[in-house]
């Protein structure tokens, strides 16, 4: 008997990367240093993410997020699937509402900045467990994956507000 497949944060992340580049062709090797993850780990998190309906494969054309199912998910699923877990303050790269989409729109005090922990990031506030540990890293190296994963934050973390605005945002990346 096989076991049920269940989807990892980090194979919502691989699923993101897809949808955030659409243009573009991975290969293995190539998202795995991008998202700093083992090449096993993408192939595994790509199969996953194909199962749960959040990509599709395709011999000649590759793999292709299935937008509106992962706008479904980051909407009304990522929250539930993927609770946050807070920790205390520490050094990091920011993250939620205080991410670069929602940080001219809302008013925060330095004090009020979740952060990712990271060792190399400029910030500092209570901390948010990433969705993967090296989630930082991959951040770093695409923006617009950083911005969207600040938004799926915000739908995590965020008031209603906050909420609000991030999910039209995502809407709006995710047409």
């Amino acid at each position: 008997m096989s076991r049920q497949p269940t989807l990892m944060p980090r194979d919502f992340v691989v699923a993101l990367k897809f949808a955030m580049n659409p243009n573009r062709r991975f290969t293995f090797a190539a998202l795995a240093e991008d998202l700093a993850l083992a090449a096993s780990e993408v192939h595994t998190s790509v199969k996953r993410s194909t199962l749960a309906g959040l990509l599709l494969m395709d011999s000649s054309l590759g793999t292709m997020a299935i937008k509106p199912a992962i706008r479904e998910f980051a909407l009304y699923g990522v929250r539930y699937a993927f609770p946050a877990i807070h920790g205390p303050m520490t050094r990091g790269m920011v993250t939620g509402a205080a991410g670069p989409v929602l940080r001219g729109v809302l008013q925060q005090t330095n004090d009020e900045s979740v952060v990712w922990p990271y060792a190399k990031g400029t910030a500092r506030g209570p901390s948010l467990l990433p969705l993967y540990p090296r989630l930082p890293l991959a951040a770093e190296r695409d923006l617009g994956l950083y911005e969207a994963l600040t938004l799926i934050d915000s739908i995590r973390i965020g008031g209603a507000r906050e909420r609000q605005l991030a999910a039209e945002a995502v809407l709006k990346r995710l047409s």
